[in-house]
């Protein structure tokens, strides 16, 4: 089995045994309703009418939609941007203000360098700041999820709550060492069709054909330059010590990444888990309606 990091989806594993136990997940995408050009189109493209502010020579792309407490902020994957969050900006933004990023060197945001994983954590908490955010509740898909624990343990009590969407950030040791070697092997390799082809493997079977298509084209656009640094940093952050700083509410959506339980709740007790393997990594795109029902009962927790 080939096992993965917090940017990079996870591990190779058996995808969806149970596919059809979430219904709704599986009738969606079969029908399409999951497609978001079908939800909220001018979210969909790259370029479309976006915020942005500058902080320091880079600018930050965002959409904002809603207006009602306690806001929202979404933070994607590494190869993502913000619009993978569109079909939760659209729902949510009719109970929240609604907030979705792209995080430095990715979509629409530009910055002079690609930065560390503590200044992508600083520019999320900075945007914060400037749209006077209070007790922001942080959704982040994968490598968006240790973009908002890394926020949590630099800026302590900025985070309201926080969501990791199948974030590999509770490992068993052996699984760590297994995807620190896969992960050099391939910073080493320099070849960005084998990134892909690990993507791949990761998008899931409830994603339809448009969609499978548009995240591998979407990852395909990435820098390697980018996947290089992302993946190194990653492997050197220490995710642990990130869930043992953070004591607010926690929710996991696990996915497709590589994930144990008992050490989720060892260094986070607080912490809910959920379970969305049939929707792959992507889930956010490929069962909008099984995430959001997910974020709107945690939310109701809060």
């Amino acid at each position: 089995m080939v096992e993965c990091n917090h940017g990079l989806l996870g591990c190779i594993s058996s995808l969806a045994r149970d596919l059809l136990e979430d219904r709704r997940v599986s009738r969606e995408a079969r029908s399409g309703r999951g497609d978001i050009t079908k939800i909220h189109p001018h979210l969909h493209e790259r370029g479309a009418p976006m915020k942005t502010l500058e902080r320091n020579g880079t600018r930050l792309a965002y959409d904002e939609v809603g207006r009602s407490p306690p806001p929202l902020v979404f933070i994607h994957g590494l190869g993502c941007d913000r619009s993978y969050f569109a079909p939760q900006l659209t729902h949510f933004g009719r109970t929240h203000r609604a907030i979705a990023v792209d995080l430095r060197s990715h979509g629409d945001s530009t910055s002079p360098d690609d930065g560390t994983l503590a200044a992508l954590a600083d520019d999320v908490a900075w945007l914060c700041q400037e749209l006077s955010l209070q007790a922001p509740v942080l959704v982040g898909h994968s490598l968006g999820g240790v973009v908002a624990l890394e926020l949590s343990r630099r800026h302590p009590g900025q985070a309201r709550a926080i969501v990791l969407l199948d974030s590999a950030v509770a490992m068993t040791s052996e699984i760590r060492a297994m995807s620190e070697q896969l992960l050099r092997a391939l910073i080493a390799t320099q070849d960005l069709q084998q990134w892909a082809s690990l993507c791949e493997q990761h998008i899931g079977p409830a994603a339809s054909p448009d969609l499978r298509a548009r995240i591998l084209s979407d990852f395909k656009r990435s820098p390697a330059r980018l996947l290089q640094t992302r993946t190194e940093q990653s492997i050197q952050w220490d995710a642990m010590g990130a869930l043992q700083a953070y004591r607010g509410p926690l929710l996991y959506v696990q996915g497709l990444a590589p994930f144990s339980k008992a050490i989720l709740h060892a260094a986070c007790p607080q912490a809910q888990v959920e379970r969305l393997e049939s929707a792959g990594h992507y889930s956010t795109l490929a069962a909008p309606a099984a995430v959001n029902a997910l974020l709107e009962r945690f939310l109701a927790t809060l």
